[in-house]
């Protein structure tokens, strides 16, 4: 997954980018402490993950998610747990607070992993089991419960 970092602290990109270097399905494009540079790399790069700091001295990390366009997977990174509700309701993936874990890390990138090769595997998958077709005039009754349908039919037609 191509990924991005955004944090105004060096200390945290050094740590985070330590933490990227240690799982295989990751791959760094970026490490930034300026959000400019990673916005313009968002703009024309196929980014898959962004972790991205919440205060920066010239535009918030609220304010550059709400100007993409095209959002990739973003883990808020920040000091400060109030965020979070609004992080959530732009659709962040996950939320980590500083000092970060990288137990708590591996959490959050396994899960953009999942959705990550989720999207990739969406297209639908044909089994080879046989089609039988029945008539209608076989059917006894039909059931019905949540999201599932179970006919009962007489023989096969």
């Amino acid at each position: 997954m191509n990924t991005i970092i955004i944090d105004d602290e060096q200390p945290a990109i050094k740590i985070l980018s330590n933490f990227v270097s240690k799982i295989p399905f990751l791959h760094l494009k970026l490490a930034t402490t300026n959000a400019f540079e990673g916005l313009q790399l968002l703009n024309t790069t196929d980014i898959d993950l962004l972790f991205l700091d919440v205060e920066m001295p010239d535009i918030t990390g609220i304010e550059l998610l709400k100007s993409l366009d095209n959002k990739p997977k973003v883990i808020f990174t920040t000091a400060y747990e109030e965020y979070a509700l609004q992080g959530y309701e732009l659709d962040i993936l996950d939320y980590l607070v500083k000092p970060i874990r990288f137990e708590r890390f591996l959490k959050a990138v396994n899960k953009a992993h999942h959705l990550h090769q989720l999207g990739q595997n969406n297209a639908p998958q044909q089994e080879n089991k046989p089609i039988i077709r029945l008539h209608i005039s076989s059917f006894v009754y039909t059931f019905s419960h949540s999201f599932f349908m179970t006919y009962f039919h007489i023989g096969y037609s």
